[in-house]
């Protein structure tokens, strides 16, 4: 029973694995190695952000292979794939459940990124990007750098406005910091709206939120060409345009227009049971369908028999009197 309640709470399936005598059940384990890249999703999430100058794509196809893996089915629902192999087969799943976080990860030989490809700071950053989006701290504003959105959910087109900051080891804000504010849009677009500095506030308003989604911003902060720290990240969401919801109320005129032009009356509430008491005195009105069917004379084979017999008796007359 405990087992189920904590199943559910995975982002994949969990299935049971045949007793193989100690041997390892191949049909729910990769067996060969496994290059591990971000899909779509994953480029623009925390957790899969290791490269500092945004190369992430390069610095993820740059890394050995894990040995092996195991084979995981994503639940369905609103789970993030956010890792697959060459062949498509997901390594890492992440979702948010309610206040709860997530991850399943198929992988288990990524220190093969420090002996092989000798990159600790890829290492480093994958686990510890992992732990912080676990445990909720991944926006947390006690991070040397931070980065906030003033709500979580816009409308097309309205502008967002990014607040951000850097903090010193004692928690006192650093003014003289330097920033750079990407802004990743769900289409993949990247831009860099410009940074406002007024009284120790920094501030970047974001305007081309005209594509509906996810958008991911990170900020990264330097003093004296030094890096402050690690980049912040955040997220907020456009919301689709229903044209419907632009104007929710009844348009009588059009109602009207719509009617008349298709045969119809429009009716108030109060007007609707009059009109079926006229119905089922008088009868439905319209009941009755006429058909119009046009047929040629020429086009059928009788005309075409008569008109090459007529050709033919002319021609004989006229054969017979000598006129030909």
């Amino acid at each position: 029973g405990r087992h189920r309640e904590i199943s559910r709470l995975l982002p994949v399936i969990v299935r049971r694995s045949e007793d193989r005598g100690g041997e390892i059940d191949e049909s729910q384990h990769f067996q060969q190695p496994l290059k591990m890249r971000p899909t779509a999703a994953g480029l623009r999430h925390s957790v899969m952000q290791i490269d500092l100058s945004g190369n992430n794509q390069e610095r993820w196809a740059s890394l050995a292979p894990l040995e092996h893996g195991n084979r995981l089915i994503p639940r369905e629902g609103l789970v993030n794939v956010l890792a697959e192999d060459d062949g498509g087969a997901p390594i890492l799943i992440a979702h948010d459940l309610g206040t709860t976080r997530v991850a399943a990860f198929a992988g288990d030989t990524t220190w093969q990124w420090v002996t092989v490809n000798d990159d600790l700071d890829a290492h480093q950053l994958f686990w510890r990007q992992m732990i912080l989006w676990l445990a909720r701290k991944d926006i947390d504003s006690k991070q040397p750098v931070w980065v906030r959105v003033d709500r979580r959910n816009f409308a097309a087109e309205q502008q967002a406005v990014l607040q951000f900051g850097a903090r010193d080891t004692s928690g006192e804000t650093i003014d003289d910091a330097q920033f750079e504010v990407d802004v990743t849009a769900p289409d993949g677009r990247s831009s860099r709206p410009g940074v406002r500095s007024l009284g120790g506030k920094h501030t970047a308003p974001f305007d081309d939120t005209v594509t509906p989604g996810d958008y991911w911003v990170r900020v990264d902060a330097q003093r004296n060409g030094q890096s402050l720290g690690h980049f912040a990240w955040t997220r907020f969401i456009v919301d689709a345009r229903d044209p419907e919801l632009d104007n929710p109320a009844a348009d009588h005129v059009l109602l009207e227009e719509i009617s008349t032009l298709s045969g119809g009356d429009m009716l108030q509430s109060e007007q609707l049971a009059g009109r079926l008491d006229e119905w089922i005195e008088q009868g439905i009105p319209n009941l009755e369908i006429t058909r119009y069917r046009q047929t040629t004379l020429w086009d059928n084979w009788p005309f075409l028999l008569l008109f090459v017999g007529l050709l033919t008796t002319e021609w004989l007359l006229r054969k017979l009197r000598g006129l030909v």
